[in-house]
């Protein structure tokens, strides 16, 4: 994750950098030094094969297709939850 603080002096330059990181090359190098993913497809053709290739690392479809984003619990959720917390916490 990159961000660039409210306050920050050169947001310019922040915003130069972040266009550099994500240009495929480069965002490529990175995905190959720490073996994970990038969301750039463009990088694909400088990644290594067997980054490329280790399901771990890149999803098959299939297994993509099962994948969910969490959602925010809802208030009463929330609320049943800290109430079991602190039952538990207090060994009741």
């Amino acid at each position: 994750m990159l961000a660039i603080p409210r306050d920050a002096p050169h947001v310019a330059n922040a915003h130069a950098f972040i266009n550099f990181l994500l240009d495929p090359q480069v965002i490529a190098k990175d995905s190959n030094f720490i073996a994970n993913a990038n969301a750039k497809a463009a990088a694909a053709p400088f990644i290594e094969p067997a980054i490329l290739s280790d399901p771990v690392i890149y999803t098959p479809p299939d297994v993509q297709r099962r994948l969910f984003v969490q959602t925010e619990d809802s208030p009463e959720q929330t609320r049943t939850i800290t109430r079991i917390w602190q039952k538990f916490n207090t060994g009741q």
